[in-house]
């Protein structure tokens, strides 16, 4: 985001942009700061079992923490030796988004990218730390993530100080097939995180 700030500082963007910060126009590019592409993740947190794993078994305890430290010093073992480490990862198709209209609606190049055999539709990807849940709780966070974002975001300066943050605008689920997506993504990842061994 920092280079479309420098540009625009410069006099460099949208003129319209541009004259309502007061910052002289140097050269119209009404292409700076647009066209944002980015992923979205979705986080999906299960509770577990107790006695499920021992990830964070360490975290809140001084005394477990020193001792998972002592363990790793000695023989790099323990708990800090796979401290989140062990993850899943999944590249997925989905039936149920090949035959959605969304999918339909796209433009035949879309479609056929989408259709090859090594575009996924979405990606799942657990055992990740998550900020949403504190220790000791057990738990598992799964990432629900999609390669590729339909819509088109934006960047544009809050201010003429380059300093301020920027308004950052991605768009995110602004287009008909991402919404699909995330719905009928959500609802596999969610059916499968209910099967017998990850329900545990």
């Amino acid at each position: 985001f920092l280079a479309n700030s420098v540009f625009y500082t410069s006099g460099i963007g949208s003129s319209q942009d541009l004259s309502v910060l007061d910052i002289p126009v140097v050269q119209d590019l009404p292409g700076v700061g647009k066209n944002l592409q980015d992923r979205l993740f979705l986080e999906l947190v299960t509770v577990q079992d107790p006695e499920s794993h021992h990830r964070t078994s360490y975290i809140d305890s001084p005394s477990a923490l020193e001792q998972a430290r002592k363990e790793w010093s000695k023989n790099k073992s323990g708990p800090l030796s796979d401290y989140y480490l062990p993850q899943m990862i999944a590249y997925l198709k989905s039936d149920k988004i090949a035959s959605a209209q969304e999918f339909e609606d796209l433009d035949d190049q879309t479609r056929r990218l989408m259709r090859a055999e090594t575009k996924p539709f979405y990606e799942i990807v657990s055992q990740n730390p998550s900020p949403s849940v504190k220790a000791p709780e057990k738990y598992l966070s799964t990432a629900v993530a999609f390669p590729g974002n339909h819509g088109s975001g934006s960047v544009r300066l809050a201010s003429s100080n380059a300093n301020d943050p920027p308004i950052i605008d991605p768009k995110f689920l602004s287009h008909p097939f991402d919404k699909r997506v995330a719905i009928e993504s959500v609802r596999e990842t969610l059916a499968f995180l209910k099967q017998p061994l990850m329900a545990k």
